[in-house]
């Protein structure tokens, strides 16, 4: 009913028993469940061991994100009977959650201000802004055997292919890997309320090139999201429509899929991101990236959010502030 509502639920703190701790309402599918980080003056690609862990029942990734939850000056209430307050630091994924709170309401922002080269002022849907957030995702490389990011720690990181995983989700937010800051450093796609009816695709080219002024390749990332319908109290699986996301190379015919899975579609989740590293990209390199409505069973047709970053040249569609229209099939807005 709310499309353009993005709903934050901390994903609870309960990690320190294990595996499948995040609870309701943290494991609901159309919104952001965030976990804990450590902060930047501890170790910011850490996380602590409160920070509940995923998956859901039905085996979807859980938390959906990772902000800083360690040591987080937060408001504090007055004594009773007095008008005074003041602050205190607290720890906690509702420490974190608020921080990607702001995020979201600052990319919103952004986007409706038209501050975003190459696009008309817009107004993002909910699922957008989830796609863009997921999309600066950073890897969380350990997690500490302490609350307070300090002493042991074992490794959590998905690698090279950065596949998500149930300690960290994608990562931890950082706005700047999705909003380029300064002219030339890598250019943002997006693509909102993009509607598919069962079977169709639409496409979208790519092309890597490479940026100037000395500067390395930046990573290719897409990511795509979609509000998905509902499902039925008795249901097993949460997952309603299944769409699909698929990249491949022009020229070799190299597939590859999203979340970090070898060679076959993701069909639990509503958000799957692609992430070539840039030791694997070479200036001139071709892509096509395939969004596909594999299953529809809720209505005839369901809109999805598109987003890719990186030193490539791609499509703006009808968003973009020349309107120049589609790319390959069905490929633009």
């Amino acid at each position: 009913e709310n499309p353009d509502h993005l709903v934050l639920i901390a994903a609870g703190n309960s990690g320190g028993s294990g595996s499948q701790t995040v609870g309701s309402p943290a494991t609901f599918k159309n919104g952001l469940a965030v976990g804990a980080s450590c902060s930047p003056d501890t170790n910011e690609n850490g996380a602590p061991t409160f920070s509940s862990l995923g998956p859901t029942a039905d085996g979807r990734l859980k938390p959906d994100i990772m902000a800083p939850g360690v040591g987080i000056l937060s408001a504090r209430g007055g004594t009773e009977g007095t008008a005074t307050c003041g602050a205190t630091l607290k720890s906690g994924t509702s420490m974190a959650t608020p921080v990607t709170a702001g995020a979201a309401a600052l990319l919103r922002q952004y986007l409706m201000e038209g501050r975003l080269a190459g696009y008309i002022a817009f107004t993002p849907s909910a699922a957008l802004l989830k796609a863009m957030i997921i999309n600066s995702a950073q890897d969380v490389s350990v997690r500490y055997g302490s609350n307070t990011c300090t002493g042991a720690s074992t490794s959590i990181s998905y690698g090279a292919n950065a596949a998500p995983n149930n300690n960290q989700g994608f990562g931890r937010v950082q706005l700047n890997a999705v909003l380029p800051l300064s002219e030339g450093e890598f250019l943002t796609y997006v693509h909102d309320n993009r509607a598919l009816a069962s079977g169709e695709s639409h496409t979208y080219d790519i092309v890597v090139a490479a940026p100037g002024g000395g500067r390395s390749i930046r990573d290719l990332r897409i990511t795509l999201v979609w509000t998905d319908p509902p499902a039925s109290s008795a249901a097993g699986r949460i997952l309603v429509h299944d769409l699909d996301l698929l990249l491949t190379h022009t020229n070799t015919g190299v597939q590859t899929y999203p979340n970090g899975r070898a060679a076959s579609a993701d069909t639990l989740n509503n958000v799957e991101r692609i992430h070539i590293a840039n030791t694997s990209l070479t200036d001139g390199d071709a892509y096509v990236a395939t969004v596909t409505a594999k299953t529809l069973v809720a209505s005839t047709t369901q809109n999805y959010s598109l987003v890719i970053t990186g030193n490539v040249q791609s499509d703006r569609g009808i968003l973009g502030s020349n309107n120049n229209g589609g790319s390959g099939s069905g490929g633009g807005g």
